[in-house]
């Protein structure tokens, strides 16, 4: 009888460590970082893709995930060429600093899992590297999966004083200190070989 209950409980322990699955991601083109920004008359935005991701998670625990995503200034467009020639050369300063970086430090998510068909709502906890200042950042995302397909989005604030940018302007009008960001990004899963 004991070998028996032993044998069942070896396994069970294998099914489980079977069930769940590491993955990587390939970030899908259309991804993208938006700003907003204001200068207390109009408000315009800007949208670039993102340029890299890195990540891996393990499908039954999502706070052990790694996440790098970078992004290029210099592909920010509003659809104006003045106010984006504007923005890469004294706000982004993209010739001195060509990339800005998010790199995750800490997820956390209730469940601490993201099986396909699932929605879960994280906390990101990382560094944000933009403009040769680094700034710590939590960012609230909703992640979706639906087989080997995921969405990520999400929004936060920074100010472009932390990050010693210029506020750029005309006449009497200055942009705001605040500027607001949020991101989608499409991503396919591809397990990792244990």
């Amino acid at each position: 009888m004991l070998p028996s209950i032993i044998r069942s409980l070896i396994l069970l322990a294998f099914a489980v460590l079977l069930s769940a699955a590491t993955y990587q991601g390939r970030l899908l083109p259309e991804s993208f970082v938006e700003y907003h920004a204001s200068d207390g008359l109009s408000r315009w935005s800007g949208r670039a893709p993102i340029g890299s991701l890195q990540f891996s998670f393990d499908d039954d625990k999502l706070s052990g995930s790694s996440l790098v995503v970078v992004v290029e200034p210099e592909r920010f467009d509003s659809g104006n060429f003045i106010l984006d020639a504007q923005a890469r050369s004294s706000v982004f300063n993209t010739a001195r600093y060509p990339t800005i970086t998010f790199t995750a430090t800490r997820i956390s998510a209730d469940p601490d899992n993201l099986p396909s068909g699932a929605t879960r709502q994280l906390v990101i906890s990382g560094t944000l590297a933009m403009h040769g200042v680094e700034r710590s950042l939590e960012v609230p995302v909703t992640v979706s999966r639906a087989g080997d397909t995921f969405v990520a989005s999400g929004e936060f604030s920074v100010l472009l004083s932390d990050f010693g940018m210029t506020r750029p302007g005309f006449l009497m009008l200055v942009v705001a200190d605040l500027v607001e960001v949020n991101f989608t990004i499409r991503g396919e899963l591809t397990p990792l070989a244990p």
